[in-house]
């Protein structure tokens, strides 16, 4: 309950930063920056927008975890790499099905930040939230729930916002995009790993009764255990 509270808190907090936020935040990132690029602010949105909010890094994450705890018998770092697995596979279906029954113009068609056209698979439509940030929030999230580290959270939250400031400086993404969307992966991530009860953490086998998506070869298998 608590949780679900937070979240919804977590909307409204979207709301208001779309009335009061977005295009103060649009005209600083889409407009002002670029007249002043610099090298840094090119690598650094090229950082979140071409690797970490992309997928890559969760993907070379996940195999690298997943198959050291595999050679290694090491447990911890099998169920990380399931954690990674399962946060990407639920935070981005959530984000895809907002994003195709919000419909929300992106900021680059330029028709003002409250069009929302409804249903819609167009990509110029699918603003609302950005599946990057979802995907970069998802990834932090959960590798910053198994390492319980301090300064390894700020390092990986950072990476979270250079992904919403990338997606904010191509002029792909409101600011209430990348927020909702920074919702959406946190709370995956956090709800994912929290599931001790899908996993024995001393022995890395499935509990009864656990859901679960699963590494194959080739790609991913949901799994019903009971």
């Amino acid at each position: 309950a608590s949780q679900g509270g937070l979240f919804g808190a977590g909307v409204v907090v979207t709301a208001g930063f779309e009335v009061f936020a977005d295009v103060p935040v649009h005209n600083n990132t889409s407009e002002v920056f670029p007249r002043n690029k610099s090298k840094f602010s090119d690598q650094f949105s090229q950082f979140g927008d071409n690797f970490y909010g992309n997928g890559y890094a969760t993907a070379l994450t996940a195999v690298t975890l997943y198959s050291a705890g595999l050679a290694s018998d090491n447990n911890k770092l099998r169920v990380m790499g399931l954690h990674v697995i399962e946060s990407f596979a639920y935070a981005g279906l959530t984000t895809t099905g907002m994003k195709i029954l919000i419909g929300r113009d992106r900021p680059i068609l330029y028709n003002g930040k409250f069009i929302y056209n409804g249903p819609s698979l167009a990509n110029a439509f699918n603003s609302m939230p950005s599946g990057h940030v979802t995907v970069a929030a998802a990834l932090s999230e959960s590798l910053a729930e198994d390492i319980h580290n301090t300064w390894v959270s700020v390092g990986l939250y950072s990476f979270v916002a250079a992904t919403a400031y990338a997606r904010m400086y191509t002029d792909q993404h409101w600011f209430s995009d990348t927020f909702m969307a920074s919702i959406v992966g946190l709370f995956t991530g956090f709800w994912v790993d929290h599931q001790e009860d899908h996993y024995d953490l001393k022995t890395n086998d499935l509990k009864p009764t656990s859901f679960v998506i699963e590494p194959t070869i080739g790609g991913v298998s949901l799994a019903y255990h009971f």
